[in-house]
């Protein structure tokens, strides 16, 4: 068989399919598109913030989107007020980039007008510590209804069967920090419309129930330890780790219960309008006189000053109150001063390996 004759141009056509080969379809060696994984971004935004490395969550927070969560009416926020204090404000009014704040604890007239992006407006308790309004009287508005009592109730009840979580790191801060602290301290020091019929059991059962919360919380304090360490190395880790967002309740939980043990001169007008004989009592914290004439001691107690009843109570007087015995009585049901013991002094036990600066306890 004769050899087949090339043209010089065949040969070139050849050269130059060699130097340019056909780019390859990698997608024809890919599985389906839904058998396979996300992009990288999408796999990062999946993974929870809380199991992330340390460094990598001080990014994240330091680069918070969103660090005032939903901000709309009702949202808390940290203000900083006319003489450059920080405390508890919420949003009363918003129109376009301009919203109104109103101290917790103050009248109207100090209501402020801001920018959303004014110097003065900061993510909630980013600087604010428990409260800070008027020192004897606490000014309150718009006070939440019977219903809105009770759907608090509920929500501590299913945040404690979830060990406090299932909020997000914003929405923790919100609740326990804003919502259940200020509903409690309001309670405990009202002095306009008194607390009746209906609302009053249920304010009763708002405080036991608080006082059960901050039982459970006590009871994840060894473990959040490392929660405590890492808030001291980042200020804004917070924001977006609910682990971090729960252990920084502290300092609002030990107020509330400092309130509700009269340690608190501003809320002890709780017991003296509303004191009556304590409940059964189920445990041997504490051992009422018998036949004592709660109502005869509120005549009684009526013209002194809070800080002279204040006083009576710290030199272990005769001055009894019925329910701050009920209230004490329950949180020791579920032992709840054998935990708090033991979680203050896990905390004392890690301070020479922990920095605990920012908490007074």
């Amino acid at each position: 068989m004769a050899d087949e004759m090339i043209s010089d141009d065949a040969i070139q056509q050849n050269i130059e399919a060699d130097d340019n080969p056909q780019e390859e379809n990698i997608d024809e060696h890919l599985p389906p598109q839904e058998d396979r994984d996300p992009p990288v971004e999408e796999q990062v935004e999946q993974v929870p913030v809380e199991s992330l490395p340390l460094d990598k969550r001080i990014q994240i927070g330091k680069n918070c989107p969103n660090p005032f969560g939903s901000l709309e009416l009702g949202t808390w926020v940290d203000g900083l007020d006319s003489i450059n204090q920080w405390m508890a404000a919420t949003v009363t009014e918003i129109d376009g980039n301009m919203v109104k704040l109103h101290f917790d604890g103050w009248s109207d007239k100090w209501d402020e007008l801001l920018r959303i992006s004014s110097y003065k407006i900061s993510p909630f308790r980013k600087h604010s510590v428990g409260y800070a309004g008027q020192v004897k009287v606490a000014i309150r508005r718009n006070e939440p209804s019977l219903e809105e009592y009770k759907e608090m109730i509920v929500k501590i009840d299913s945040l404690i069967d979830s060990n406090l979580k299932g909020l997000g790191a914003i929405g923790a801060t919100q609740f326990f920090r804003g919502d259940v602290f200020v509903a409690v301290d309001n309670l405990m020091g009202r002095t306009y419309e008194p607390i009746e019929n209906e609302l009053f059991e249920t304010a009763i059962l708002l405080i036991k129930k608080t006082l059960d919360l901050i039982n459970a919380y006590m009871k994840l304090v060894p473990s959040m330890l490392t929660q405590f360490t890492e808030n001291t190395i980042s200020e804004d880790l917070y924001l977006v780790d609910e682990n971090i967002a729960i252990a920084n309740c502290i300092q609002e939980f030990t107020e509330i219960l400092k309130t509700i043990f009269c340690g608190n001169a501003r809320t002890l007008r709780f017991y003296l309008k509303y004191d009556r004989a304590p409940a059964e009592l189920k445990t041997n914290i504490c051992k009422p006189v018998e036949e004592r004439d709660y109502e005869a001691q509120k005549l009684k107690l009526e013209d002194l000053e809070y800080s002279e009843i204040l006083d009576l109570i710290n030199k272990n007087s005769e001055l009894e109150f019925g329910l701050l015995y009920e209230f004490m009585d329950h949180f020791q049901q579920n032992g709840g001063f054998d935990v708090l013991r033991s979680s203050l002094k896990s905390i004392v036990e890690a301070k020479e390996r922990y920095a605990y600066s920012q908490f007074t306890i």
